[in-house]
């Protein structure tokens, strides 16, 4: 009968604790960061296992961040101003309407 009792008693502590640690937004730094990464770890215990749509959603955006974009990179392109001057545009509508026709593109 006295496990029992223990059994019970530390139970109901836990649970005192768990629901402290999930209600009450502590403002002391150290308990601050304990109670952040309990609810972390807590989420994330429950969670063990399950195959939803917000899992998915996270691996997407990670291996989304990793491959680079397919786009080509912006063509470049040199022209000489009227006083014989070199100029670089990053396009070709940064290039003025004049020295459009003599523009060349830079090669990659």
């Amino acid at each position: 009968m006295r496990f029992i009792l223990w059994v019970v008693l530390t139970l109901a502590l836990v649970l005192i604790a768990d629901q402290l640690m999930l209600k009450r937004n502590f403002t002391t730094p150290g308990l601050t960061q304990v109670q952040v990464f309990y609810r972390d770890f807590r989420a994330r215990l429950l969670t063990l296992g399950r195959t939803d749509s917000y899992h998915d959603r996270i691996g997407q955006t990670i291996e989304a961040e990793l491959t680079p974009p397919a786009a080509d990179p912006p063509s470049r392109y040199l022209y000489v101003d009227a006083a014989g001057v070199l100029h670089f545009a990053d396009s070709f509508d940064d290039v003025p309407l004049a020295y459009r026709e003599g523009a060349q593109r830079l090669a990659d």
